[in-house]
């Protein structure tokens, strides 16, 4: 009889719904987005981020704290980039950019290290998750990461694991079929977010309106960047959803061409896995470059 009781009070207990349960917490939707096809059947996933917010200028609420109370680990991507998480009281907190290969870390060029994008990553591109094949190559090790928290569910995140690297597989050689007619276009980023989805598949950035996350660019910086575009031939200027629109309306305007969409974040109806995102992606450069 004791011996049941204490059963059921242990279920009933954090420790006890973890174990049979196990809940993790992502900053960002494009993490939540990579761990979820790896912890399907096993755990859950939940993103801090609301849709339509920046990593950038995000401040954590009452209610996400909560959220963590039960959480066995926070997966971010690196101090610089969402650093506002280690404000939070995580259990474990899992830092994933260093996950990444070495080999397929994309690191800032000299002509894309604007105003203290260095100082901030390091010289890495913390964007890596546009990337289908990067976060392929990434899976391993975060694997190893969720085994090491959840050793009795680490046969299922293998598994799962091996059917979303083939999956990603697909998607790269489908979006790589796709975007052949755009190889070398020069695109006009609003922020260096997609550095990695648009080197993938053979796009050049010509130039980045925002020269620091959430800073808007001065009229100066402008000048410089129209002068860019005419020269380069750019036909389309890239905003995103959750920055304002203002100084990639002023240049559409003055260089004739037409503003479009990247998302880097999704979260949003049609955009709410990985798949979906990178589709997203890819859609909108056909779309403003064909």
């Amino acid at each position: 009889m004791h011996t049941l009781i204490w059963t059921l009070l242990l279920s009933l207990s954090p420790w006890g719904l973890a174990q049979a349960n196990p809940t993790y917490v992502a900053t960002i939707p494009p993490l939540k987005m990579i761990l979820e096809p790896l912890v399907q059947g096993r755990a859950e996933v939940t993103a801090l981020l609301p849709p339509g917010a920046s990593p950038h200028t995000f401040e954590p609420r009452p209610s996400d704290l909560r959220r963590l109370t039960n959480a066995q680990a926070l997966f971010y991507v690196a101090p610089e980039f969402d650093g506002w998480a280690a404000r939070l009281p995580a259990q474990t907190r899992v830092e994933v950019l260093p996950l990444v290969p070495e080999a397929y870390r994309r690191h800032f060029t000299a002509g894309e290290e604007h105003a203290g994008e260095t100082d901030r990553h390091g010289g890495t591109d913390p964007h890596f998750w546009t990337d289908p094949l990067t976060v392929q190559a990434t899976l391993p090790a975060l694997v190893d990461a969720l085994c090491e928290l959840d050793p009795p569910g680490c046969p299922q995140y293998q598994e799962n694991a091996t059917a979303f690297a083939a999956e990603l597989e697909a998607l790269a050689e489908e979006l790589e079929a796709k975007l052949a007619p755009l190889e070398g276009r020069p695109v006009l980023l609003f922020h260096e977010s997609l550095g990695y989805f648009l080197d993938r598949y053979g796009l050049r950035v010509a130039a980045v309106l925002e020269p620091f996350p959430g800073k808007e660019p001065t009229p100066r910086y402008l000048k410089e960047i129209l002068k860019t575009v005419r020269e380069a031939g750019v036909r389309a200027v890239f905003t995103e959803p959750q920055l304002p629109k203002r100084p990639a309306e002023v240049i559409a305007e003055a260089a004739g061409i037409r503003l479009h969409v990247l998302d880097p974040l999704g979260g949003t109806e049609g955009r709410a896995t990985y798949p979906e995102l990178m589709r997203y992606n890819a859609r909108a450069l056909l779309e403003a470059l064909e």
